[in-house]
């Protein structure tokens, strides 16, 4: 700063940020998934709750001045490198950190390091990017939320003992998670040779850093420095689920005493809106344990749970549901897909239909009438046949010649003829042939099917077998 002001830099830092002090408070609260245990590190509110900890006004006596110039220091980064500069050379609540690492949030819930401050090149190279499941204290901190304080060596064995295998050793770690918009954008964790207390005062200046260091890290495109031109409020997002042709939703985890407990509608596609699954009483704002009480609470919320926890993508195949219309209950069976952006779910979803749910039935049917169905294309003489058919003429990929090879060589031109003259005249044509090797005769449904030009594309039909021997007709 420029030295001909007679203020003294308090006084100077407290007016460049001065305005900060209206910023929200950040909610830091553990995010503890059901199934695991309690955490004694991660350090929960007191019965006596903290000052704003987005208000560097908060801190005590002189500090606040300080606190504040950290603030704007990391207001005006522009670069990951020196947003982490800001906060591991900041010292008015703590002695230096010997290193100090920068990672930020992928789409799969991995960490991709992108700052680092005193680590060797070889550990940095190692750890490049880590996935949502490895249990080290900034996947821990980014997947609760919550920051992890290790005070002494004997809690960070205790609790990690990869650095017992990794040959390192620390008298001390915090890992914060950055949060906009209760959603995870990064991770600042910082390590010290010697043990630290993270009393009160230590643990507030830092999430007020954590919370500054969350702005402006949403506004810098990570790989670069440059102002990011990704829309950070996932409104791409929102627009490339309107162009999936099946019912979309993103789901936000409702966290309860540090549990994800229910999972809200954050977002729905248009081919939601009119889907039978959700239907009317879907839609933003409501929850699966509203729409399905007793499938949400004992599938479907801790399958997205566990997507959250770990990053791998799921898969849940014809899933019964119960669900209201029109004031009756109806069965819906559907197959569902879920990913993990960020920290939330985008679940798709296809409701099966009366043909998915009838086919197998289907097949048995043809298979008890002794009637199969193909489809002939014209362009290129590609020939797709039912299940019965293929089984008939004996194989899983089936062709014209092959349908033709089982009519007598005597009544082959006249099912060909009969192909064509359906084709020309764009009409229905019956015919009954033969088969070769003997045994009942069959029939012949051959359908032609036009374009909108008018031109026929396609030829459909049906095989039937008949019961008993007859010549051979054409209608």
């Amino acid at each position: 700063m420029p030295g001909q002001s007679d203020l003294p830099i308090e006084e100077v830092a407290a007016s460049v940020v001065g305005r900060l002090r209206t910023a929200p408070a950040v909610d830091l609260a553990g995010v503890r998934p059901a199934d695991d245990d309690a955490l004694s590190y991660v350090v929960r509110q007191t019965a006596d709750p903290p000052p704003p900890e987005s208000d560097p006004a908060a801190a005590p006596g002189g500090a606040a001045a300080a606190l504040e110039l950290a603030v704007a220091q990391l207001s005006a980064a522009a670069t990951p490198l020196e947003l982490l500069e800001a906060v591991a050379t900041y010292q008015a609540a703590w002695a230096g950190p010997n290193a100090a690492v920068l990672y930020t949030a992928e789409p799969d819930g991995a960490l991709r390091l992108v700052a680092t401050r005193g680590l060797p090149p070889d550990v940095r190279s190692q750890w490049t990017r880590i996935p949502p499941q490895v249990d080290v204290p900034v996947a821990v901190a980014s997947r609760r939320r919550a920051p992890v304080w290790l005070p002494d060596p004997n809690t960070i064995l205790r609790r990690f003992p990869i650095f017992h295998v990794l040959g390192l050793t620390l008298g001390a770690i915090c890992a914060v998670p950055l949060l906009i918009d209760n959603r995870v954008t990064g991770v600042i964790a910082l390590s010290w040779v010697g043990p630290m207390r993270f009393e009160a005062t230590q643990r507030h200046h830092l999430s007020v850093l954590a919370f500054a260091a969350a702005r402006r890290l949403s506004k810098l495109d990570s790989s670069s420095g440059n102002e990011s031109t990704v829309d950070s409020s996932g409104h791409w997002l929102t627009l490339a689920l309107d162009a999936v042709p099946d019912a979309a939703a993103v789901l936000a985890p409702i966290v309860e005493d540090g549990e994800i407990v229910d999972m809200r509608i954050e977002y729905e596609n248009v081919a939601a809106g009119g889907d039978p699954l959700f239907g009317a009483s879907g839609g933003p704002g409501r929850t699966l344990v509203e729409l399905m009480p007793t499938l949400a609470a004992q599938l479907l919320v801790p399958e997205y749970v566990a997507v959250l926890r770990t990053g791998w993508p799921s898969r849940l195949d014809r899933v019964r549901a119960t669900v209201e219309h029109g004031g009756t209950l109806q069965t819906v069976v559907f197959t569902a897909w879920g990913t993990r952006v960020h920290d939330r779910v985008i679940v798709v979803w296809r409701v099966h239909g009366d043909a998915d749910l009838l086919h197998e039935q289907l097949v048995e049917s043809e298979r008890v009438a002794g009637v199969g169905s193909f489809r002939l294309h014209l362009a290129t003489g590609q020939l797709t046949a039912s299940p019965y058919l293929r089984r008939v003429l004996g194989g899983a990929t089936v062709t014209w010649r092959d349908l033709l090879d089982r009519v007598t060589s005597a009544d082959r031109h006249a099912v060909v003829r009969a192909a064509m003259t359906a084709v020309r005249q764009g009409r229905r044509i019956t015919i009954r042939a033969r088969r070769s090797g003997g045994g009942p005769p069959m029939e012949l449904v051959l359908t032609p099917i036009a374009g909108p030009d008018g031109r026929v594309y396609e030829l459909r039909g049906t095989c039937r077998r008949l019961r008993s021997p007859s010549t051979m007709d054409a209608a």
